[in-house]
């Protein structure tokens, strides 16, 4: 059964996990509890079971919010879970006064893009030559979405 359940100092190797089996530069879970110990952050960890499937960190600022990380094992990718992720995140959010939720994403990350858009981010603006991969620059596209005030 899968659950959506908030992310602590303890859940750090967990995420640690889910990051190293999803990026190519993962974070240890020394750098995940650091942030899990910081009160502006907001992070979900999704389970089946006893089975880690995603998370997601978000950080406060006033009535706004910056998604930081969101990582889908690749097991578990394309069935649903980052968008459980993103849906949760933002009504958990949303109910603490934010007004608006923020990301950035690769602009070849078509698959990550396409998730942000099913989820209602509009772009409002880029940065140039941002990422670099394989030698090649490759622009961030910076995405936001309006939430409803509770």
């Amino acid at each position: 059964m899968i659950q959506v359940i908030p992310a602590k100092n303890a859940h750090a190797a967990l995420l640690a996990e889910i990051h190293k089996a999803a990026t190519v530069n993962p974070w240890d879970a020394e750098g995940f509890a650091a942030f899990l110990e910081k009160p502006t952050i907001h992070a979900l960890l999704v389970m089946d079971k006893d089975e880690p499937l995603g998370f997601v960190l978000a950080q406060q600022a006033a009535d706004e919010a910056e998604i930081l990380m969101i990582a889908v094992h690749p097991k578990a990718q394309r069935k649903g879970v980052g968008e459980c992720l993103l849906v949760s995140v933002a009504k958990q959010i949303q109910s603490d006064g934010v007004s608006a939720l923020f990301l950035e994403v690769a602009e070849d990350n078509a698959p990550a893009r396409a998730l942000y858009d099913r989820c209602g981010f509009g772009e409002m603006g880029r940065r140039k030559n941002y990422y670099v991969r394989d030698g090649k620059e490759i622009d961030a596209l910076l995405l936001r979405l309006e939430l409803s005030k509770p």
